[in-house]
Formats: structure tokens, C-alpha cells, sequence
């Protein structure tokens, strides 16, 4: 389930950074910068899990609460406010 968890964050990522490209967002080198961030601290706790430190489960768990109230409530938001101020739906 985590290494599901790990590929559908990446293609989310790859597909949002797309779409961001080519409509020119002007914060895709920050919001990338995010993404990358997220995806290696992800990586870096599902290890420590595997390698048998459980307290990672509840860490893991936060962290993804997290980033969903975080990320996508603030720095998703952003470049949504810019597509539709720039009339792209």
C-alpha cells in the first residue's frame, strides 16, 4: 500500500507540474521544489518503517494529513487562483 501510495504521489505530481508548465505558471519552480521535498521525506520515512521503526505508522499518517490540509488547501490553491484569473479552466 505505501509503495502505491509513493507512485500515485508522483504521477499526481508529474501531471500537476505538467499542466503548470505548459500554462506558464510562474511558481512551478517553487511548487516543483515542493513536490520533490514531500516525495523524499515520504521515501525517507516509509525506510525508516520498513526497516522496522514503528512509530513511523502514526508519522507517516500525519505527515499525509499534513500535506493534504497544507498543500492542498494553500499551495495548490495558488496556481488554481492563477489558472482561473488567467481564464484557464
Amino acid at each position: 500500500m505505501l509503495d502505491r501510495l509513493l507512485k500515485v504521489g508522483r504521477e499526481h505530481y508529474a501531471a500537476e507540474e505538467s499542466m503548470m508548465e505548459s500554462t506558464g505558471y510562474p511558481g512551478l519552480a517553487e511548487h516543483r521544489a515542493l513536490h520533490h521535498e514531500y516525495a523524499q521525506l515520504a521515501a525517507e520515512r516509509i525506510d525508516q518503517l520498513r526497516n522496522g521503526n514503528k512509530k513511523m505508522r502514526i508519522v507517516i499518517m500525519r505527515s499525509f494529513r499534513d500535506w493534504l490540509k497544507d498543500h492542498m488547501l494553500h499551495e495548490d490553491k495558488k496556481y488554481t487562483l492563477w489558472l482561473n484569473e488567467h481564464g484557464i479552466h
